[in-house]
């Protein structure tokens, strides 16, 4: 709950809706800390419901369409069961009625997920996000129970680094008791995400030095 919430807010809207969702390290979990719960989803779905849903060739789009109809109809068929498991649609949820031609999808957000449920657990491979909330960063790790890729965004050098360990071993833990790929965990210090573009450090942390760093972004692989 110390991440600089603007930075971490382009992180997660980017990771889960850019490519539509259609890559294997999308972001289709966000794990929120209950201080930052409420405050983060009302940033989050008010930039959500400004996406530009349309032709990616274009320039001003922010959302293409899903690659066929079949992967149209497999987001439909997890947005059903989302609801079918309690799960509170925030927004989106619905093929755009403006765009009836083609494989487009709103943009869609879950809060209120339950850890263990499907939509936390399948990887739908389209916009679709699931929120979960929990208390604190240790019960974050213990939810993250199989070996998709995972994100911690914080300001506190210190605090990330010292969970780094503890995060790669709970996903090691999870791979060996079954789960694929293996756990790749990226940790952001005072930036948002790694999506090609290029955010300056703070000089604060400008001399940390982990065990894997991408060039100068301070986003680390445990």
């Amino acid at each position: 709950d110390d991440a600089d919430l603007d930075l971490a807010l382009e992180g997660a809207l980017w990771g889960a809706f850019g490519t539509t969702g259609q890559r294997c390290t999308a972001t289709s979990r966000l794990i929120l800390q209950k201080k930052i719960h409420d405050k983060f989803v009302g940033m989050l779905e008010k930039r959500v419901k400004g996406l530009k849903l349309g032709d990616g060739r274009k320039k001003g789009t922010d959302v293409g369409p899903l690659i066929n109809e079949d992967s149209l109809r497999k987001v439909e068929t997890y947005v059903d069961i989302g609801q079918s498991e309690g799960a509170e649609l925030v927004c989106g949820g619905e093929r755009p009625a403006k765009l009836a031609k083609g494989n487009f999808f709103e943009p869609t957000i879950f809060k209120g997920v339950k850890p263990g449920s499907r939509l936390e657990q399948e990887e739908i491979f389209g916009p679709v996000l699931s929120i979960i909330e929990v208390k604190s960063f240790e019960e974050a790790i213990d939810v993250l129970g199989h070996g998709l890729p995972a994100h911690a965004h914080g300001d506190e050098a210190g605090h990330v680094l010292d969970q780094r360990d503890a995060l790669a071993q709970r996903l090691e833990e999870a791979r060996r008791d079954g789960a694929e790929p293996g756990p790749r965990i990226l940790f952001t210090v005072g930036l948002g995400v790694s999506l090609g573009r290029e955010l300056k450090a703070r000089p604060e942390v400008a001399g940390v030095t982990p065990r894997h760093c991408r060039a100068n972004r301070h986003t680390f692989d445990a």
